[in-house]
Formats: structure tokens, C-alpha cells, sequence
């Protein structure tokens, strides 16, 4: 077994969190059940004063225009958009296409360390790798749970140069079917997700060392 260096361990622990993070802010983005799940959790319905299939309708436009790379230009079906809005959910757009290819270069990246990881049977790298991922989430869910208005809010002053974020519920209605509460049980789903990564990785580290073992 050929020892991994440092650089490569580090490498690979960070490229391996930040691709487990975005795959379960994928999975969570696709799956438009949650919200619709929301929307009587939350009372949605009654606080936004629509209906259910319009809420429906406006939030899947909103995923459908996140979500599509081309550029298109953003009018909710029946909410109408301040300036300040439409530009804060093209700034939004931007991000996320940043984060898919991001997510593709994570994925090709990671293919390489695996086969690395593989050829040079340094299987405890996996090992080291999956504690990342089972305690990382769990500090931060520790810390949504505690105050997530703050985070919530410290993290738009951090990600966007503008106050286009603090939307006004007169101008863009839009906020009132997207309240605070839905964010953060999204948040929480995503650092799930993420540690049952960290338990399948474990898993496999466990397969593969015994393979190993036995040879």
C-alpha cells in the first residue's frame, strides 16, 4: 500500500464535502415534493392569501428558471416582480449555474482520486473522509438550529454586493410563499443528506478494506 501525501488527503477531503454539500442541495432542488409538503406545513396558503395550485405554478417557475442554464428573462406567471426582485433572482440564476459546473468539476475530479485512492489501496483516506462528512454537518446544523435568521441573513451580506435580497411584500409577493422557516428546513435536509453520504462512505471504506484484507 502506497501512502498518500498530504496535499492529496486534504485535496480530496475538501473536493469530497464540497461535492457531497452540492448534491444534496441538488437533490433537494429537484425534488419539488418538499415544498409542495411545505405549503401545508407552513400554512403557505393562508399567509401568501392564494392558492395552492398558484403557489405551485410560481414556485415551479422559480426552479424551472434557477435551474435552466440559457438565459431567459424572469416574470413569475401571475405575481408581479419589483426591478430590485428580478435582478436579485438573476443574481440567484448566476449562482446556481456557477454551483452546477462546479458540481461537474467536483464529480470528474473526484473519479481521478478515487481511481488514485484504488490503485494505491490508501483506503483510509475514505475513512478520514467520511468523518468530515458526518461531523461538518452536524456542527452546522447545531448552528442553523441556534439562530438561523442571523445566519440566514449573514450569509446574503456575504454572497450578494446589494440589499435587493430584503424583499418588499407589497412590490414582490413573491416572499410571503417563501418564508423563512422553508430555507431552514431545507438547510437541515441538505446537512442530512450530507451525513448519510458520510455513512455510505464509511460503508465503503469498511467493503474495501476487507477486500483488501482477504488478498
Amino acid at each position: 500500500m502506497k501512502k498518500t501525501n498530504i496535499f492529496f488527503k486534504i485535496a480530496f477531503i475538501f473536493i469530497s464535502l464540497l461535492f457531497s454539500l452540492l448534491l444534496s442541495f441538488n437533490i433537494v432542488l429537484k425534488i419539488k415534493q418538499l415544498y409542495y409538503f411545505e405549503i401545508y406545513n407552513l400554512n403557505i396558503n393562508k399567509l401568501s392569501n392564494l392558492s395552492i395550485e398558484s403557489i405551485k405554478t410560481n414556485y415551479d417557475y422559480i426552479i424551472n428558471y434557477l435551474s435552466n442554464n440559457s438565459y431567459v428573462n424572469f416574470k413569475l406567471p401571475n405575481l408581479p416582480s419589483s426591478k430590485e426582485g428580478i435582478i436579485h433572482f438573476e443574481e440567484v440564476k448566476n449562482i446556481f449555474t456557477i454551483l452546477t459546473y462546479l458540481f461537474y468539476i467536483c464529480t470528474i475530479t473526484l473519479i481521478f482520486f478515487y481511481y488514485s485512492i484504488i490503485k494505491n489501496k490508501d483506503f483510509y483516506i475514505i475513512k478520514l473522509c467520511s468523518k468530515f462528512l458526518l461531523t461538518l454537518p452536524l456542527i452546522l446544523i447545531t448552528i442553523l438550529v441556534i439562530n438561523f435568521n442571523k445566519t440566514f441573513t449573514l450569509f446574503h451580506k456575504i454572497t450578494f454586493g446589494n440589499n435587493y435580497w430584503i424583499f418588499d411584500p407589497e412590490k414582490d409577493p413573491v416572499i410571503n410563499i417563501l418564508p423563512i422557516e422553508f430555507f431552514l428546513h431545507c438547510s437541515l435536509i441538505i446537512l442530512l443528506i450530507t451525513i448519510l453520504q458520510g455513512i455510505l462512505l464509511f460503508i465503503i471504506y469498511k467493503s474495501l478494506n476487507k477486500k483488501s484484507n482477504l488478498k
